[in-house]
């Protein structure tokens, strides 16, 4: 054991969270760790999260009074800590045992680093571990294109919170994100580890799960004032994450029907700038990956996802570059028909849409890979079939010679 044990505190909000509240306190209290302060900020529920906080008046610390969101619930827990390590829980979410210690360990091994983050499971409302996903080393570049440091799995000296503010309490959605971004140009220390720290809970009924439509009208603001204020730094950069955003933003409108939102992203993404036509397959690879196997349902494959590409088709306009886009999702439509259809000639007219002078564009592995899935799932599936059928012949023919062994069966 270290010669000296730092306090970390734990920042729960919670609202109307009587279903996992409690699974998130036993996971805390399970860490063992001897300094450990843990303040739920309650938003006034009028559920029975009151009572789970009443029995737990020992080892945690709340308050219950309205708020006016989760931003401002986080900053009255900062004022409150006391912890030099602080960490960040929702209420659904929970810790990996022993995760605590690792992150001391780490933080006293490492005297410069200002926060650590680390991998995390998806889970479901009944705990179970459905993906893992592995967080890739830090960059800034690869923070300004999507939330690679999840706030499950975070923790950060409260010295921080001095040098780059409080969290926003103007977003509801990405605030872990535009806070870490704030961290990383202050040039603080960011450093990763390759273990699993938490647990974060995929199911209906949440913000991130049902509202994903609303991350990317914060998101873009603040790449926007970012490009403004530190956009020499990071071009051109802040303009592909820029582009990025309008169009994953496209995805998401184009799944709830709203083609209005849907175009008018669309248009932005390429507004003043078409890219070059070989960036197509990897902006097609990534806008049929977030429409077929979403973040928010823990890359699980989206009940709606055909119909949003379907969507996303009707928004192209006719300029060279999303012509290319189309060719590549009525390509994806058509490898992913239904095999009740006529498969053989939909994928032969999808691959003959294709013109020669396109072909170039298409040979982008992953975008291949992708493509390919339908066929060779299709051939398994096919193998299985004709594998099944000869096991059942076999026991027919051989059921039928025992009921009538004078009867002679051909081998075929």
């Amino acid at each position: 054991m270290p010669a000296y044990l730092p306090t970390v505190t734990i920042l729960t909000p919670s609202y109307n969270s009587e279903k996992y509240l409690e699974k998130a306190i036993l996971s805390i209290i399970n860490q063992s760790y001897p300094k450990l302060e843990h303040i739920i900020i309650d938003g006034g529920s009028t559920d029975g999260t009151l009572e789970i906080l009443q029995r737990y008046n020992q080892v945690v610390t709340w308050i219950s009074e309205p708020d006016e969101g989760q931003a401002d619930a986080l900053n009255k827990g900062l004022q409150m800590a006391t912890g030099e390590i602080i960490g960040w829980l929702n209420s659904d979410d929970t810790y990996q045992p022993g995760i605590i210690w690792e992150t001391i360990r780490h933080f006293q091994k490492n005297p410069e680093v200002d926060l650590v983050y680390g991998n995390f499971n998806f889970i479901d409302e009944f705990d179970v571990p459905f993906y893992t996903h592995c967080t890739p080393k830090f960059s800034l570049i690869s923070l300004l294109y999507g939330n690679i440091i999840p706030s499950v799995s975070m923790f950060f000296r409260h010295e921080v919170v001095k040098v780059v503010g409080n969290f926003d309490r103007t977003l509801h959605y990405v605030l872990d994100w535009e806070f870490v971004l704030r961290v990383a140009l202050a040039s603080c220390n960011i450093s990763q580890i390759p273990d699993v720290w938490g647990n974060f809970r995929i199911v209906s009924g949440t913000k991130s799960v049902d509202n994903t439509d609303q991350f990317w009208p914060e998101i873009i603001p603040v790449l926007k004032k970012l490009k403004v204020s530190d956009g020499y730094k990071l071009e051109p950069h802040i303009t592909l994450a820029l582009r990025q955003a309008y169009l994953l933003g496209a995805v998401e409108f184009a799944r709830i029907n709203r083609l209005d939102l849907a175009k008018r992203y669309l248009s932005r993404a390429f507004d003043g700038e078409t890219p070059p036509l070989k960036e197509a397959s990897p902006l097609a690879l990534q806008i049929i990956d977030t429409a077929v196997n979403p973040w928010h349902r823990g890359f699980k494959e989206h009940p709606k996802g055909r119909r949003t590409i379907e969507n996303f088709i009707k928004c192209l306009d006719n300029s060279p570059f999303e012509q290319v886009l189309y060719k590549y999702f009525e390509l994806y439509l058509c490898l992913t028909i239904d095999r009740r259809a006529n498969q053989k000639s939909n994928r032969l007219k999808a691959l003959t849409q294709l013109s020669i002078k396109d072909i170039k564009y298409f040979l982008h592995v992953p975008l291949i890979r992708l493509l390919i899935q339908p066929i060779i799932k299709t051939s398994w599936q096919l193998k299985l079939r004709s594998f099944r059928n000869i096991w059942k012949i076999k026991w027919l023919r051989q059921n039928a010679l025992l009921s009538n062994p004078d009867k002679s069966f051909p081998d075929h």
